[in-house]
This record gives C-alpha cells, sequence and structure tokens, in this order.
C-alpha cells in the first residue's frame, strides 16, 4: 500500500506544480495583455491629442486669417471713402 500511496502522492504533487506553472503562465500572459493594451491605449491617446491640437491650431489660423482680411476690408473701404471724398473736393475746387 506504501507504494500506491507514494504514486498517488507523486501523481497529486506533478499535478499541482503542472496547476502552478499553467497559472504563472497565464498570470504572464494577461499582465503582458494588460501592459500591451495600456500601450496601445497611451498611444491612441497622444494621437488624439495630437490631432486635437492640431486642429485647434488650424483653426486659430483661420480664426486670425478671417479677423486679417476683415481689417483690410474695412482699411480699404476707409481709404475709398477717403479718396472719393478728395474726389469730391477737387472736383468743387475745379
Amino acid at each position: 500500500m506504501s507504494k500506491l500511496e507514494n504514486l498517488t502522492q507523486k501523481i497529486i504533487e506533478d499535478a499541482k506544480e503542472k496547476a502552478d506553472e499553467i497559472k504563472t503562465n497565464a498570470e504572464k500572459k494577461a499582465n503582458a495583455l494588460v501592459v500591451n493594451r495600456v500601450k496601445e491605449a497611451n498611444e491612441r491617446k497622444e494621437k488624439i491629442i495630437d490631432k486635437a491640437t492640431q486642429e485647434a491650431k488650424t483653426m486659430k489660423e483661420r480664426v486670425v486669417s478671417s479677423a486679417e482680411l476683415k481689417i483690410r476690408d474695412e482699411k480699404l473701404v476707409v481709404k475709398h471713402l477717403v479718396l472719393e471724398k478728395v474726389f469730391e473736393m477737387a472736383k468743387k475746387e475745379l
């Protein structure tokens, strides 16, 4: 009976070792998966931030450009009015 008990004990120990090995490998794979997912999430986050930053920069440039065009147009209107006034005054003096 002793040999049977020893054999049974050996099988149980081997099974526990194998279970521990499987558990350890599963934990390593799970940890690696978590690390990869976090890395991917951080990369996506950076891409989103970069894209948003670029879009904000483009919007700012458009707003500034639009404001500059409005100012230029207003200056042209004022110059046109001044020229008309000068021509009217010149006609009156002639």
